[in-house]
Order: structure tokens, then C-alpha cells, then sequence
């Protein structure tokens, strides 16, 4: 209970909505597509202490340094599946953060979004109908502006997440085995891709949800939400999670190859937490939690032997 309330006061909802105001300018929030933010490290971010109020992440949003601004790109023709398999919604737009990178954009709706690496988000959310439809492949955090009357729906992985108005993340990378859900503020329904339109298991803040592709749902109460989305400050938190999914993260962070000279060290699950701003220390962290050494060629990472 003191975890979801903490989450409320002031979690990764209420610091990321704190960066918003700044941005306004550099944000297209209209009906025309909307602008997109690339969020990259500045230079000497590596230097920034976890957890501090200076991360990479705060200091590109709270000053002057702009990186290239992307517009959405629209999709012609192109058309998804609609709610409960329902009249094809046309899907006009996709923004893309790319292996390296990151992004920050406002729908027309007023709903803000941060994507992570190697993520896309397609939507149609000006189409006139009775949902917000978004479609998501990767990791993202939601901001989703309050609209009674019309629910905001995300595709993503096995299930959907249906919500009014709340803070949520959601991670269906195309190679996890589950959808994960985390609230930070509100209240979510989850429910597997298919079901009927107002169904699922209601998650509350502090709760995670976890849902398989066999349709199996788990839900975690007591969740560290500000550690579970700590990844848009540029912290990344592990609790046993198997060495190579981390291995992935790292990959899709920095951009890299990595190997690992031990392939049985795949399976092995490790609790940690990297700073994101750079990847020599993120490196350097995981070597020490596995006694190990490694060996970089520009991308090319080789951990052990």
C-alpha cells in the first residue's frame, strides 16, 4: 500500500509529466502529426549519478540541447484489425525510436507518450471513432488524457490495455514471453488480444500484470513503480530476470553486438540496476555481477572468456 501510494504522490508519471510544460513549443499537439522528440545522451552524461535529479534524461528536456525533430510518418492504406475483430481501423501514422535512441511525442488527443529503444507505436487517433486505438511493438510509458467517452485502447503483444485517463507502462518486445503492464497512477483493464471491449482484470497503482500468450494473466501487487519505470530517467532495473533478456535490453540501449563466451550463463538470473547514460559503465556493472571481463570493438561486445 505505501508503494502505490508513494507512486501516486510522486512517481515516473508525475516526473515525467514535469518535463512537459517545457516542451510545449517543440511538441505539434494538433490534429496534424504530431512532432517527435528524439531523446539522445548529451555529451559526459555518462558522469550523471543514478538516480539523480540531473540524469541525462531531465537535463535534455529542461535545457536548450535539441536533437533532430522527426515527424510521424503516415501509412497509406495501410489498415489494422479494430476492437473485438470489429471493422478494420485505418492505422495513418507510425513513429519509430530506433536502437540507440529514444522518443518523446504528444498524440492529438492530448495523450503523451516516451518510447524506448527499438519501439514503434502506429495510431489513428483522430478518425472519429468511439476508441483511441495505438498498436505497440517495444516498451513505452503512457500519459493518457481523460476522455470518458471515449476509452484509449493499446494493442500490444497478447493483450490490450484499456484505460480512461491514467500513468501506465507497457513492454511486449516481439521476443518476451509476456505482456507486461505496470500502473503508476488510475486504474487499467488487461485482457487478452480479442477479448470483449470493457473486459479484463482491473489493475490498480502499484500492481503488475502480467500476461502470457497462453492467456494466462498474473498480477504482482506491490510493485516498485518508480524502479519498474525507471528506464525513462535512464535507469534500468533487473530483478532475477535471465541474463539473456538483459543482454537484449543492453543491445537495443547502446546499440551493440554482444556475445557471451559462456552460452550456459544465458539461463542465469541476476538482480541489478544500470545507469543507461553510458554503456562502458553499464557494461563494467554487469562483468562485476558475473566475475567475469569484457571486451569491446566499437559494437561489438564479447562478455566472458
Amino acid at each position: 500500500e505505501r508503494l502505490g501510494e508513494a507512486s501516486r504522490r510522486g512517481g515516473c508519471g508525475q516526473r515525467a509529466d514535469s518535463a512537459w510544460p517545457r516542451m510545449r513549443e517543440r511538441l505539434s499537439l494538433g490534429e496534424t502529426a504530431p512532432r517527435v522528440l528524439r531523446l539522445e545522451r548529451p555529451a559526459g552524461a555518462g558522469s550523471a549519478r543514478p538516480g539523480s535529479r540531473r540524469t541525462w534524461w531531465r537535463r535534455l528536456l529542461g535545457g536548450a540541447l535539441v536533437a533532430a525533430t522527426l515527424g510521424a510518418l503516415a501509412i497509406g492504406g495501410a489498415r489494422m484489425l479494430g476492437t473485438d475483430g470489429a471493422v478494420p481501423a485505418p492505422i495513418r501514422r507510425e513513429v519509430v525510436a530506433p536502437r540507440g535512441g529514444r522518443a518523446m511525442l504528444g498524440l492529438p488527443d492530448g495523450t503523451r507518450v516516451v518510447l524506448g529503444p527499438e519501439t514503434r507505436l502506429r495510431y489513428a487517433m483522430d478518425d472519429g471513432s468511439a476508441e483511441r486505438l495505438v498498436y505497440l511493438d517495444g516498451v513505452a510509458h503512457f500519459h493518457v488524457a481523460a476522455d470518458p467517452r471515449r476509452p484509449f485502447v493499446v494493442h500490444a503483444g497478447a493483450g490490450a490495455v484499456q484505460v480512461v485517463g491514467t500513468v501506465f507502462g507497457v513492454r511486449a518486445y516481439a521476443d518476451d514471453s509476456v505482456l507486461a503492464v505496470v500502473v503508476a497512477e488510475g486504474r487499467v483493464a488487461l485482457r487478452p488480444e480479442g477479448g470483449r471491449m470493457g473486459s479484463g482484470t482491473m489493475l490498480e497503482p502499484g500492481q503488475r500484470g502480467l500476461l502470457g500468450e497462453d492467456g494466462v494473466l498474473r498480477v504482482e501487487s506491490a510493485v516498485d513503480v518508480a524502479r519498474e519505470l525507471g528506464w525513462i530517467e535512464g535507469r534500468l532495473a533487473y530483478d532475477l530476470v535471465p541474463l539473456d533478456a538483459v543482454v537484449r535490453d543492453l543491445e537495443r540501449w547502446f546499440d551493440l553486438r554482444i556475445a557471451l563466451a559462456d552460452s550456459s550463463l544465458a539461463g542465469v538470473r541476476i538482480t541489478l540496476t544500470l545507469d543507461a547514460a553510458s554503456a562502458d559503465a553499464a557494461l563494467r556493472r554487469l562483468a562485476a555481477v558475473l566475475d567475469a571481463r569484457y571486451t569491446r570493438d566499437g559494437r561489438d561486445v564479447r562478455i566472458g572468456g
